[in-house]
């Protein structure tokens, strides 16, 4: 049963999960740690505890939640250590740290798991995948689990090195989406419609199309399909973005967050 948690730094995922947890009414006493005073703001909006410096009282949470910068975790580690107590689940959602790196900083036989979710928390549509060191039992990842599934779903992975895989996908993946739409918004704009229209037309356009594909029990294939009519107009788009190679472009930039993440954890 989880009670109580620490979330130490204050950032955009951290703010999402805060955000989730307070709609869900999941009864959960929240301690937030961030050296930056200004984010108690955040505190006093959610009813939650806000401190600058960990103290002892992380030692009453059942999970630890980092979530600074990797180049901030072995000063977070040392305090976390001084503190917490033998019964911690300490869950890394930091990018490229691995846990031979957390174990070394916070004590042999700590409870680690590393964690990467995304942005999508906020509004419980997100995909968490972990990675557990060998000192998390069957229970202590079951009470892990539950708690990421107030976000959305969550899964474990058998391989450390998956979790910098799913960084890349799933940690950056809302980015892309993004990416992506601003481009329709944009060739919407270059089509002469205003800013306001195109951002409510290209918005719904993937909110309609997210939903469609989340419901339909075709494949994607088979939906896409079901748009294109041969030699009509999105059969002719969609052979331009092929000779422009669209899916090897997308691939080698996922693949560039991929090295992006591996060289974080070599750095640590």
């Amino acid at each position: 049963m989880i009670k109580d948690i620490s979330i130490i730094g204050a950032g955009n995922l951290s703010q999402s999960l805060l955000y989730r947890v307070k709609e869900s009414k999941a009864k959960i006493k929240i301690r937030l740690y961030d050296k930056d005073a200004k984010k108690n703001i955040l505190a006093k909006k959610s009813n939650i505890l806000f401190s600058t410096d960990i103290d002892d009282n992380i030692s009453k949470s059942n999970i630890i939640i980092i979530a600074v910068k990797p180049d901030q975790y072995k000063d977070v580690c040392i305090n976390i250590k001084k503190y917490k107590s033998k019964s911690s689940i300490v869950v890394s959602l930091m990018a490229g740290v691995k846990i031979n790196s957390l174990t070394k900083e916070l004590g042999s036989k700590t409870s680690i798991i590393r964690a990467m979710t995304n942005i999508n928390s906020k509004y419980g549509s997100a995909t968490t995948f972990m990675f557990k060191n060998k000192f998390c039992k069957s229970n202590v990842v079951n009470i892990v689990k539950i708690f990421f599934n107030i976000f959305g779903t969550s899964h474990i992975l058998k391989k450390e090195i998956e979790i910098d895989k799913v960084t890349a996908l799933v940690g950056s993946g809302p980015a892309y989406f993004i990416h992506f739409l601003e481009g329709i918004i944009q060739t919407f704009k270059n089509f002469g419609f205003s800013e306001s229209d195109s951002n409510a037309y290209a918005k719904e356009l993937f909110y309609g199309t997210a939903i469609t594909c989340k419901n339909e029990q075709k494949s994607l294939l088979k939906i896409k399909n079901s748009v294109v009519s041969k030699g009509g107009t999105t059969d002719a788009a969609l052979k331009k973005l092929t000779i422009l190679k669209f899916q090897d472009i997308l691939e080698k930039s996922i693949k560039e967050a991929y090295s992006k993440a591996k060289q974080l954890g070599k750095n640590k």
